[in-house]
């Protein structure tokens, strides 16, 4: 099932990290760290590596297409994250900022492909900004490690983290002070801030669903926060590749007792309002069936009697309304095709928008007067 996961972090020399074993790291490669005079090689895990590109700006300066020009993605990355420790100078400089974002394991790898050049092509080079990027897929949790510089490409080098807000007259934005009567300027991040990590979220969760709508998948993703879905009473902690994987195959997994409190927590959550997990549910997909229920139950509930009693809560609830009733196979008495539900609120949505659709194609114009179109096409 697809999942909205994308976490964004940090990748500094105060915490320690050297910025081209991270890249070494993620492309599965040997790079040398031309500062610190050391390689790194990560070939172990090649086979988890399926595809990786550096995506640039249109337009980039002439050093850096020398540097990078006839090499392969991985030398290019080992380029580019030297060139930029090289020009850092701090002991505790951030060098690039990391998206780690869960891809769906519904699409084909060249699908799959197709979706994250498109989500770097209109939110990342298209800003004038890099994209270094990998495809993983280790024990079935295919994501991606995109890793971007914090500061803009110049003919010398690169440029200011910090850079002027510009307003409409295209000058930079002044803050007038009684101190200061001709105004402060007023500076922004040139990567981003969080509400350019909020927008980037809900980027990629409508170029998912647009692309799992293409091959067919009945099932979307939403890139708001628990809250703003009005589901924050079931928010969770991201378990990480390797539970997450287990987890899919049914192994037992060791929690820490915070772990437990925090699942405990949540399953009483379900207990007292089962009908937060049917509203996610409809955020993800208009149309399910009893194993896409117990999947979603599956991610917050693991005591058995806690299961049951909320699967059987929302089997039973007014909320949830049958579509199409499950078929049996006459002969074998085998289920031949799953019951298919929705939602209450998914079946009043649908219906406004036929409404809506009926009104539409009811008019006989656009409701322009004649004088304004008339006057619309002299101007023309």
């Amino acid at each position: 099932m697809a999942i909205m996961f994308v976490r964004a972090q940090v990748i500094s020399r105060g915490a320690g990290r050297s910025i081209v074993s991270a890249a070494a790291y993620r492309h599965r490669a040997r790079m040398m760290d031309d500062q610190a005079g050391t390689s790194f090689s990560y070939r172990g895990g090649a086979t988890e590596l399926k595809h990786e590109e550096l995506a640039l700006p249109d337009r980039i300066p002439a050093w850096l297409r020398t540097v990078i020009e006839g090499k392969t993605v991985a030398a290019a990355s080992e380029a580019l994250w030297n060139a930029v420790d090289a020009f850092e100078t701090r002991a505790d400089a951030q060098l690039a900022r990391e998206l780690i974002i869960a891809l769906p394991e519904e699409l084909t790898r060249a699908e799959t492909i197709a979706l994250v050049r498109e989500f770097v092509r209109d939110n990342l080079t298209s800003k004038g900004m890099i994209a270094d990027w990998v495809y993983h897929d280790k024990d079935g949790n295919p994501h991606i490690h995109l890793m971007t510089t914090l500061r803009p490409l110049t003919e010398e080098g690169f440029g200011q983290k910090k850079v002027a807000v510009l307003g409409a007259d295209g000058e930079p934005l002044r803050v007038i002070t009684p101190d200061r009567p001709n105004g402060k300027i007023v500076y922004k991040l040139w990567a981003g801030d969080k509400e350019t990590m909020k927008g980037w979220k809900i980027a990629w969760a409508e170029t998912a669903n647009r692309h799992l709508a293409l091959a067919g998948h009945d099932i979307r993703l939403d890139g708001r926060s628990y809250a703003e879905q009005g589901l924050d009473g079931i928010a969770q902690k991201h378990l990480g590749p390797e539970k997450a994987a287990l987890a899919r195959k049914g192994v037992e997994m060791y929690f820490t007792p915070a772990d437990l409190a925090r699942r405990q927590d949540m399953a009483d959550r379900l207990l007292a309002d089962p009908e937060l997990l049917l509203k996610q549910l409809g955020n993800e997909r208009s149309t399910f069936d009893e194993k896409d229920i117990a999947k979603a139950l599956h991610r917050y509930v693991d005591d058995p009697s806690d299961f049951a009693n909320i699967r059987a809560r929302l089997m039973a609830s007014d909320d949830l309304v049958l579509l199409k009733p499950q078929q049996t196979d006459r002969q074998t008495g085998k289920v031949s095709e799953p019951a298919i539900f929705t939602t209450r609120d998914i079946l009043r949505t649908e219906y406004d928008m036929a409404q809506s659709a009926e009104v539409l194609s009811q008019r006989k114009g656009f409701g322009i007067g004649e004088g304004k179109i008339a006057a619309a096409v002299r101007s023309v």
